[in-house]
């Protein structure tokens, strides 16, 4: 997924709403390791709080992958999807403006599916 990023990051630069994550998830980060550490004497808790951090790095970096994926897409949409779709029902060719609906429509189930194969792990 690290190409997308790049692609993203090239095309539309580096948008602030994913910066603001960073502070979260460092505070969680945080938060985990001052846990781990009130936690030194208890070697069950401490596996725990790891798991518990290694999936909460894990949940940040894949929201990360997932928004950047919906901008690219949205991107992608307004750019040259909707652009064709204009074209092709100004001229009245319903099979390619129902082919461009089509597109639009794997591009987001590829994205719903993301977002609940995160949810779901």
């Amino acid at each position: 997924m690290s190409s997308n990023t790049d692609v993203a990051e090239a095309s539309i630069g580096n948008p602030d709403f994913l910066h603001e994550m960073l502070p979260a998830a460092e505070k969680t980060a945080l938060l985990y390791n001052l846990s781990y550490l009130c936690l030194a004497k208890f070697p069950s808790l401490e596996r725990i709080i790891r798991a518990s951090a290694v999936e909460t790095q894990m949940v940040y970096s894949s929201s990360e992958a997932v928004l950047l994926t919906c901008m690219i897409t949205s991107e992608n949409m307004i750019n040259t999807l909707f652009p064709m779709l204009k074209a092709a029902v100004k001229k009245g060719n319903a099979i390619v403006a129902t082919q461009f609906l089509g597109k639009a429509r794997v591009w987001i189930h590829d994205i719903i599916k993301e977002v609940e194969s995160i949810i779901n792990e």
